[in-house]
């Protein structure tokens, strides 16, 4: 059944804050250690196998995965205001 429009059950607006919250999904349900070491095991073993150029982009990728972790949560408070 659809919501009503009398009902006094605030309604989500799920559009901006699904959009921002939608890189965090898969690493979110790990724990923060975990996602750290799976990280690292990647970037190890592509300096390993040679790969240091890659390993170097996943480390970018990640430092900037992890400083949007940060400003997330003050950008959404931003958005519902």
């Amino acid at each position: 059944m659809p919501p009503s429009a009398y009902d006094p059950r605030p309604v989500r607006s799920g559009g901006a804050r699904r959009a921002l919250r939608s890189p965090l999904g898969w690493l979110t349900r790990l724990h923060p250690l975990r996602s750290w070491l799976v990280v690292m095991a990647v970037i190890v073993g592509l300096s390993a196998i040679g790969l240091r150029s890659l390993a170097f982009l996943v480390a970018i990728g990640w430092t900037g995965y992890a400083v949007y972790t940060w400003l997330a949560p003050s950008i959404r408070r931003r958005l519902r205001r």
